[in-house]
């Protein structure tokens, strides 16, 4: 049984995703990133092992800076997600937004028509 708790297992998969998506912002290639993600995941199961509670939150704390420090100032943001560059392009106008009838469009009773 593990000793860490989930909230801390949370806290690890989120600077593993955090570290692959940061990776995948400065990758030229999608094959060179996926170098550097191989790299990343070998890293973080070569540290699965530690028990020592001291030690983890010290790997955490300096992965936690390191991502900081490598932040990307562009990340990719996926073209239909909020900040790209397709997000709300052709958005459906608000329903209280109508259009207003001009008079001259507006059929009096003697211009319809009556099938009898």
């Amino acid at each position: 049984m593990s000793t860490f708790s989930a909230a801390h297992r949370r806290r690890v998969c989120s600077l593993y995703r955090r570290a692959l998506k940061l990776s995948y912002n400065w990758a030229v290639d999608r094959r060179l990133w996926r170098l550097k993600a191989t790299r990343i995941q070998a890293e973080f199961r070569r540290n699965a092992v530690e028990t020592n509670a001291k030690r983890v939150a010290a790997l955490v704390a300096h992965v936690e800076s390191e991502l900081e420090r490598h932040a990307h100032p562009d990340p990719y943001i996926h073209p239909y997600r909020p900040g790209g560059s397709k997000y709300q392009r052709n958005v459906p106008p608000d329903a209280s937004f109508t259009f207003k009838e001009y008079p001259s469009e507006r059929h009096s009773p003697a211009d319809v028509i009556s099938r009898d």
